[in-house]
């Protein structure tokens, strides 16, 4: 319903008069009710991987407080005081950290410590994307 309200930039209950007239289902998640529309598409799957950039629409897109992906003690880590989105780093599910790009350097900075499995993932996909990469390091936040 915010994400709605806050994209649309209308009330709850201009939202809510849609909803009662759309084919939408819903479901409870952690004390909250998130709708979707079912319909099939040709759209791929989002990657398990994403290096997302600065100011990217799949984080605008939504009001950030109510972020599926974004844990809420990291939001600063994304979302500075002075407006700016950092490049950020999506995988499996959640933003784990932002990343930038030195020259032929790639340096992720991570929230928590990731898996072995996971940095594995990382590095495979930021090498087809930068073929030319010299290095891909990791730090903590």
């Amino acid at each position: 319903l915010h994400d709605a309200m806050y994209f649309f930039r209308v009330t709850a209950s201009q939202v809510k008069k849609w909803l009662a007239v759309l084919p939408v289902s819903a479901s409870e998640f952690d004390g909250r009710t998130y709708y979707w529309i079912e319909h099939e598409t040709d759209f791929p799957d989002f990657p398990e991987v994403c290096f997302l950039a600065g100011f990217d629409q799949f984080l605008l897109g939504y009001e950030k407080k109510e972020s599926l992906c974004l844990a809420p003690e990291h939001l600063r880590g994304i979302f500075n005081l002075a407006g700016i989105v950092m490049p950020s780093v999506f995988c499996r599910g959640r933003i784990i950290g932002r990343w930038k790009q030195r020259n032929k350097r790639i340096i992720v900075e991570t929230f928590t410590e990731i898996a072995a499995e996971e940095e594995r993932l990382l590095r495979n996909t930021a090498e087809t994307l930068w073929p030319e990469l010299a290095t891909l390091s990791f730090s903590r936040l």
